[in-house]
C-alpha cells in the first residue's frame, strides 16, 4: 500500500463526504423550520412538496455514495500506479478498501455529531408538543436512538464502501495491466 496515495484518496474522499453531510443537514435544517412555519398555517397540503423534495435529496444522495466509493477505488489505484507501476489487482483493493474505510468513518464522525447537535435543537421543539413531564426521556430516547444509529451507519457505511472501493480498485488495476 502506498501511504501518499492512500492518504490524498481518502482526503478527497472523505472531503466529497463531509460536504454532502454539510449539504444535507443544512437542507434538512432548512425543511424542518418550514415545515413548522407551515404547520402553523391553515394549509397542510404544502407538507408533501416538502417530502417529495427531502426525498429526492435522500435518493440523490443514495445514488452519489457507491460513485463515490468507485471513484475512490479508481483514485487509489491511478496513483498507486503512478508513484510504483505495475500495481496488482490485492494491492488496489487493499489500498481503495483502506482509503474509502477511513474516509467514511471520518465523515461519519463529523456527520453524527452534526446530526446528534441537530438532533437535540429539533427535539427540543419537538419536546413542546410531548404531555409535560415527558420531556426528559423524549430527549433522552430521541438523542439515544440517533447516536445508535449514527454508529451503526457509521460501520455498515464503511463495510460496504470498502467492497465497492476494493472491486472498483481491482478491476482497474486489471485494465491497467493489460495496457
Amino acid at each position: 500500500m502506498k501511504t501518499k496515495a492512500l492518504v490524498i484518496t481518502a482526503s478527497v474522499g472523505g472531503g466529497i463526504q463531509i460536504a454532502g453531510t454539510l449539504i444535507t443537514t443544512v437542507l434538512s435544517w432548512w425543511f424542518y423550520t418550514f415545515a413548522v412555519d407551515l404547520g402553523r398555517s391553515a394549509d397542510p397540503s404544502q407538507f408533501q412538496g416538502i417530502g417529495v423534495l427531502g426525498a429526492v435529496i435522500a435518493g440523490f444522495s443514495l445514488l452519489l455514495s457507491p460513485a463515490l466509493y468507485i471513484g475512490m477505488g479508481i483514485l487509489y489505484t491511478f496513483l498507486h500506479h503512478r508513484e510504483e507501476p505495475p500495481v496488482t489487482a490485492d494491492q488496489a483493493a487493499l489500498g481503495g478498501a483502506v482509503a474509502a474505510f477511513v474516509a467514511r468513518f471520518t465523515s461519519g464522525i463529523v456527520g453524527a455529531a452534526l446530526t446528534i447537535i441537530g438532533t437535540a435543537f429539533m427535539s427540543r421543539q419537538l419536546a413542546a408538543t410531548v404531555p409535560p413531564g415527558q420531556e426528559l426521556p423524549f430527549l433522552g430516547i430521541s438523542m439515544l436512538s440517533t447516536g445508535i444509529g449514527s454508529m451503526f451507519g457509521i460501520c455498515i457505511g464503511g463495510l460496504v464502501g470498502a467492497s465497492v472501493a476494493a472491486i472498483a480498485g481491482a478491476i482497474t488495476a486489471a485494465v491497467l495491466e493489460r495496457r
